[in-house]
């Protein structure tokens, strides 16, 4: 059907006169373009530290640090998204070592994960680390035997496994950086990775580092 609107005319003096109305002819499509995003949701997750090494069951790493909120967002600003990486497990009897962190910008840090402490004998072995998410103690002299498993990669930074009796510790998990924002609003000017569309809002998951621009 047409489709009519107000517009306000003026006279040779420059005055304004009453509106007159002009109606678009039937069939007629009026395109609207999507507006850039200007505030997002953002969830920051550091890699999980790697479990200690040991003679006697070492503990497990520490799980990444996490970042949660909104944030106001610049057009046409690149973003850089950095993404931690897990700890590497402890050899033998050395301590697990610390995940890597994940940022990004106008937020503060997620802190790696601390690695496991090493046992050695039937007491504890060095102390927890001191990075956020921290480390398991070390492991105490027991009878179990079962082997302990590696973090799972780009699902929240979680510890590696401590090892179970004699051996080596497992790595700790990567981390993840998230950001969703409502799909009324147009898709991000560039990205290194694609986005999904789902519950109303689109969303952009980095599992390694990359940029987005909005």
């Amino acid at each position: 059907m047409p489709i009519s609107y107000l517009k306000t005319t003026a006279n040779n003096n420059g005055y304004l006169v009453r509106p007159t109305s002009y109606t678009f002819p039937a069939g007629l499509n009026i395109a609207v373009a999507a507006q850039s995003v200007t505030s997002i949701d953002y969830l920051v997750v550091a890699g999980g530290g790697g479990g200690g090494g040991g003679n006697y069951h070492g503990g497990g790493g520490g799980a990444g640090g996490f970042l949660t909120g909104s944030l106001v967002t610049t057009i046409s600003t690149p973003y850089t998204v950095t993404v931690g990486s897990g700890g590497p497990g402890g050899v033998a009897t050395a301590r697990g070592s610390s995940g890597t962190d994940s940022s990004f910008p106008g937020v503060t840090t997620a802190t790696g994960g601390g690695g496991g402490a090493y046992a050695s004998g039937y007491t504890s072995g060095n102390p927890a680390g001191t990075n956020d998410g921290y480390s398991g103690g070390g492991g105490f002299g027991g009878g179990s035997t079962t082997n302990s498993t590696a973090g799972e990669s780009n699902k929240g930074g979680g510890g590696g496994g401590g090892c179970a009796g004699a051996g080596n510790g497992m790595p700790g998990g990567s981390g993840i950086v998230v950001i969703r924002y409502p799909d009324t609003f147009a898709p991000a000017a560039s990205a290194t990775v694609s986005p999904t569309v789902t519950g109303g809002y689109r969303i952009y998951k980095f599992t390694a580092n990359g940029s987005i621009t909005f």
